[in-house]
């Protein structure tokens, strides 16, 4: 199991708990974003790492997460969990967690379809909640690297949700 980062430690625990408040039964994380876009890969880069472990639990959707209705809602989630790199004037690598109704002030543009909208539309749709972790992104050049602010981000976020799914599994 990985490591959260002894950096990231203490601010991970307040976002574990902010999740465990708000989930309710199974838990399905869609990591969004690009990776060829430096920062914007943090979600994909996340929920990588989550299928190798929980393969029908963790989706990589990229810039589509609508694309992806049909393996979701075989999960039968009982929560959405969103990871996501967005602009909310946080520093490199902060993390927020955001409901759907408060994403329209966060900078998420990479995407075919609104994020909010999405996650708004699928949640109501499969009678489940949906909550975004956002990382703050401070670099989306094409071709960049994950600044290392983000990267630590990364493993944090990783490693709490790795947390949340085995105690959330159905």
């Amino acid at each position: 199991m990985l490591q959260i980062p002894n950096l990231y430690e203490r601010a991970m625990h307040p976002l574990l708990e902010e999740l465990q408040a708000v989930i309710d039964g199974k838990v399905v994380v869609l990591g969004v974003g690009n990776t060829m876009r430096a920062d914007d890969g943090a979600g994909c880069l996340v929920a990588g790492r989550l299928a190798e472990a929980y393969p029908e639990r963790a989706f990589d959707v990229g810039q589509t997460p609508e694309n992806y209705v049909g393996p979701i809602r075989r999960a039968e989630p009982g929560t959405l969990v969103f990871v996501d790199a967005a602009d909310f004037g946080g520093v490199a690598g902060e993390i927020e967690l955001v409901t759907p109704d408060h994403i329209s002030g966060l900078m998420i543009g990479t995407h075919s379809a609104p994020l909010g909208l999405f996650m708004k539309a699928l949640s109501e749709d499969m009678g489940c909640g949906a909550h975004l972790v956002a990382i703050q992104a401070v670099d989306t050049t094409l071709g960049g690297e994950p600044t290392p602010g983000v990267v630590l981000a990364i493993e944090a976020v990783t490693g709490v949700l790795l947390q949340i799914l085995s105690l959330h599994g159905g």
